[in-house]
């Protein structure tokens, strides 16, 4: 395939052209042999336009995956004592996919040239946040890199495990729903109008329900070229909102209200918060820079501005056990564990501890959730079916009857 590439000449010219190889991988390889020095490699926009289209939702999908692959490898490279250029070209051999394999051969590039590995994954902040950069930054001044990609990777996977658990809590109700409106649009759109006809036919008075029914297959029936875009035009604006940082603020503040899946919410995001926080403390950065990372990564504005009162009282001499007592977002579980920490001087690895008895409760948490929510599904649509066919079938069993009795 053909792709783009800029690099830098023996002269120190930066060269932009292209270069046709079976991988980002092998034209790197090709780049250097002619003696140049690649900045970044990738397919060509027509290319690249075809694979983003294809794949990618795939791809969002997959970024913490690759994520804990990418430190999961390095970490296994580095701890064998493989300079960290050498590592980095090795894990760029591995990708199998494009962009990946060009965003790590950026990577490599830039700490071949001179910068930093925490450096150069500021430029790639997407997929790389500012804690996947500040552990690495730390583990370079430590010397402790290997220790902490594993953390980074370790950390990186409970992420994807329990997003991964809440995707399964919701597939089998999700098909569930689209199963019964797809049987819906099927009989408001197929069924209804042939007993309309047959109705017609008969002349004879039609139940309540079944004038209803009636009624609203027509209108449907009638104006779906109306109906069709309003509803995908929702749809896709609703979605759009979500994205948005106004539209996070007010889904996650409604999460955090609903009574059942609200304290399932504050389960998750406490979970991730106290593991992120353990993390950093485990790793040497100072307390009050792990609490702004955290809230920088919490994904909610209610925790977000609960970490940033911690900070502030930490900063002003209280313990942050005191600071989150007095909010109800943090379970007395977690503030007691903060205590027995910050009292015995281990209050990173307390908090790892705690959050790893969250995790295993959200999960367990999750699978009961989705079993009580499958039968109330059934029940649903067995009501609706069940009420659309008695609907139908009400006038013909009232006609035979009157017809039985004339008899």
């Amino acid at each position: 395939m053909k792709l783009t590439y800029e690099a830098y000449d023996s002269d120190g010219t930066k060269v932009t052209d292209t270069i046709t190889a079976g991988t980002v991988a092998e034209a790197s390889d090709k780049l250097r042999a002619h003696g140049l020095i690649p900045l970044s490699v990738r397919p060509c926009d027509s290319e690249a336009d075809r694979s983003s289209v294809r794949s990618v939702r795939l791809r969002r999908r997959n970024d913490l995956k690759r994520v804990s692959d990418f430190c999961r490898q390095l970490s296994v490279l580095v701890g064998a004592g493989t300079p960290v250029v050498q590592a980095l070209g090795a894990v760029e051999r591995q990708q199998d996919d494009p962009v990946w394999a060009g965003i790590v051969t950026d990577i490599r590039s830039r700490v071949e040239n001179g910068a930093s590995l925490s450096g150069a994954l500021e430029h790639h902040s997407k997929r790389f946040d500012v804690v996947c950069q500040s552990l690495v930054a730390a583990g370079e001044s430590s010397g402790q890199l290997k220790p902490m990609l594993d953390r980074l990777a370790h950390m990186t996977r409970q992420r994807l495990r329990t997003r991964n658990a809440i995707m399964g809590s919701l597939a089998y109700p999700s098909i569930l729903l689209f199963v019964s409106m797809a049987v819906m649009v099927a009989m408001i759109t197929f069924v209804l109008p042939r007993f309309a006809e047959l109705f017609d036919t008969l002349d004879a008075p039609l139940p309540p329900s079944t004038q209803l029914l009636m009624g609203f297959s027509s209108f449907i029936r009638m104006y779906w070229w109306a109906l069709v875009p309003a509803v995908v035009g929702t749809v896709v604006g609703a979605a759009f909102w979500a994205t948005r940082p106004a539209g996070k603020q007010t889904i996650g503040n409604y999460m955090l209200s609903v009574p059942v899946l609200g304290r399932v919410a504050q389960h998750l995001i406490t979970a991730r918060i106290v593991r992120l926080l353990g993390t950093l403390l485990e790793s040497k950065v100072s307390l009050l820079d792990a609490l702004e990372l955290c809230g920088q990564a919490a994904g909610n504005e209610r925790y977000r501005q609960l970490i940033d009162a911690a900070q502030a009282a930490v900063t002003d001499g209280d313990t942050l056990t005191a600071a989150f007592r007095k909010s109800r977002l943090i379970s007395p579980t977690v503030v007691e564990a903060m205590d027995t920490g910050e009292r015995t001087g281990t209050l990173g690895c307390v908090l790892i501890g705690i959050a790893d008895v969250l995790d295993e409760d959200n999960e367990m948490t999750l699978r009961s959730m989705s079993t009580i929510v499958e039968p109330f599904i059934l029940i649903l649509l067995g009501f609706v079916v069940g009420f659309v066919a008695l609907s139908m079938f009400l006038p013909l069993l009232d006609l035979t009857s009157a017809t039985q009795g004339a008899a």
